[in-house]
């Protein structure tokens, strides 16, 4: 097994040119899978070892998934490519870039820190030369078959790869689907506790709960694209076990396989078919409890809204209620005021008659005006002559109140508007 890095092409074509026996030849690409199946470099050296052009130059390769085999000359080859749920743990975590912008990474606690999941991708390659028996093996770095594959490589005598080798295969699906088991493990812990979180509300939000509702509502419909994702993963992993069994059965004459190692290998496929359908149904159930979660939480906030708007419509009912008898007897005021309005221009009328009269009966009824009349019919008017008295003090005293009058008015108007000044001044 030798490890290259993809940028040392020319050293890897030196070396693959070089290769001309019975070897097992193992390659693993170390460069992320995504940026990996972009590159034409890496094209370039799976042309080089004359496997089938299985890398699309388009995008395609995130839709066109699945198992595919080929059979050219002496040799035979089959690949897989599936896409899968890569999980990173710790705080030291290094965001996946391609094409200049971050991919969309999940961040949830757990027990062991904080993970990081994302969508990713895992490939397998194997070339077998059914002459020389030389094998070629080409996969991505998120398959963690090293020990298992180099076990197998040095027992392959027992084991029968030369004639079997799909013993290869049946080894790296084996590894995927324990690793996205695991993966899935404390992303499904996550999960259970903001399950347990919904399961426990009463029928009711109580008051000061609403925020935390919403964001486990929040969260758990963010977790919901990477559940399915596994989802993905592992039907497409049931399919390429399905025909991985088919294409089994079908080279036991063209490789040929011995019933003893077909046998082995077979038992293989079956186990790993029997897991992957109990991780499909397991997957298939969080996710409809998920979506049951997400349901329940929508329904109580929506009855909380509910709530909130009954209750504003009951309080704009008690206002409206309010403003309305405030209308009745501000109209009553107005009535009132009306009589009152009219009483008092009653009693201006009356004053304006009556103060004419009052004033000249005032004017001769002082002690200046003598009428010295006979049986009131005969007689004259004799007039004090001490009549300036009255001028003098009384048009004083006029004009006095008069300026006391206007001096109090504009002490309580200045004082007024320095109120308002003061109140208008920002603190």
């Amino acid at each position: 097994m030798k490890t290259f890095f993809v940028k040392e092409y020319d050293e890897m074509e030196i070396f693959f040119d070089a290769i001309d026996d019975g070897n097992i030849h193992i390659l693993k690409a170390t460069a992320h899978t995504v940026h990996l199946l972009y590159t034409n470099d890496f094209r370039e050296i799976c042309q080089s070892l004359g496997f089938a052009p299985w890398i699309s130059i388009e995008s395609d390769y995130n839709v066109l998934r699945g198992l595919g085999r080929r059979v050219y000359d002496s040799h035979y080859d089959i690949w897989f490519n599936l896409p899968i749920a890569n999980l990173r743990m710790g705080d030291d975590y290094d965001p996946v870039i391609e094409y200049n912008q971050e991919l969309p990474t999940l961040t949830f606690e757990t027990e062991l820190g904080t993970g990081h999941m994302f969508a990713d991708s895992a490939f397998f390659y194997l070339s077998l030369n059914t002459e020389s028996k030389q094998a070629r093996i080409v996969y991505s770095s998120t398959i963690p078959a090293d020990e298992r594959i180099i076990a197998i490589s040095e027992s392959s005598r027992n084991l029968g790869l030369r004639d079997d080798p799909f013993s290869f295969l049946t080894c790296a699906l084996s590894s995927i689907l324990q690793d996205q088991g695991a993966n899935a493990h404390p992303f499904s812990t996550a999960i259970s506790e903001m399950e347990h979180y919904s399961n426990s509300l009463r029928y009711e939000i109580v008051e000061g709960e609403e925020t935390k509702v919403k964001e486990t509502a929040i969260q758990l419909k963010i977790c919901l694209p990477y559940m399915e994702k596994i989802l993905e993963f592992v039907e497409c992993m049931i399919q390429i076990i399905e025909d991985t069994i088919s294409e089994h059965r079908e080279c036991r004459d063209l490789l040929p396989i011995p019933q003893h190692h077909y046998l082995r290998v077979k038992k293989n496929l079956q186990t790993l078919r029997s897991q992957a359908i109990s991780f499909k149904s397991y997957q298939e159930t969080r996710i409809r409890r998920v979506n049951i979660c997400l349901s329940m939480l929508s329904s109580m906030l929506s009855l909380r809204t509910d709530c909130a708007i009954k209750a504003s419509t009951e309080a704009m009912t008690r206002l409206t209620k309010a403003n309305r008898e405030d209308s009745i007897r501000m109209n009553e005021i107005g009535v009132a005021m009306k009589l009152d309005s009219e009483a008092m221009i009653t009693i201006a009328k009356l004053t304006m008659f009556y103060l004419p009269l009052t004033f000249v009966a005032t004017i001769f009824s002082m002690g200046i005006f003598n009428f010295d009349f006979e049986n009131g019919k005969n007689g004259r008017l004799v007039m004090s002559s001490q009549w300036w008295l009255y001028i003098i003090f009384a048009i004083p005293l006029t004009l006095g109140t008069f300026y006391w009058f206007r001096a109090v008015t504009r002490s309580h108007k200045q004082a007024s508007q320095k109120a308002e000044r003061e109140a208008k001044q920002p603190e």
